[in-house]
């Protein structure tokens, strides 16, 4: 499971947003410039936030020329995240791990837990 698929899978068992099946390659942003990540998290109804992340918000990373990497907050710093190269899904402080944090590119909140 990619990092992506763990967002869609969460997102799915909350209600959030319908099935997703897994559709790129795993290797896709190093192919492309297109923010793909962020039109498919916005296409679900997710909204860009300000400030910090707050929990079930998604963090999103940029890596090499486009936003390619995302996590959901636990409580900020603290992101859950499907990491590939290790493969496994990870909990982990997004500002102490410098791959994570330094690529930070924003928050998006889902719309659907507006009041």
């Amino acid at each position: 499971m990619d990092c992506g698929m763990l967002l869609a899978e969460v997102y799915e068992a909350c209600g959030l947003c319908s099935h997703l099946e897994s559709t790129y390659p795993n290797d896709w942003m190093l192919h492309r410039d297109e923010d793909v990540m962020v039109r498919e998290v916005e296409i679900r109804g997710n909204v860009r936030a300000q400030g910090p992340g707050q929990p079930g918000d998604i963090a999103l990373f940029r890596h090499g020329r486009c936003i390619a990497h995302g996590a959901l907050v636990v409580e900020w710093p603290l992101v859950i995240h499907a990491y590939v190269p290790v493969g496994m899904v990870c909990l982990d402080d997004a500002v102490a791990n410098r791959a994570l944090g330094r690529h930070l590119a924003g928050f998006w909140h889902p719309a659907a837990w507006e009041v």
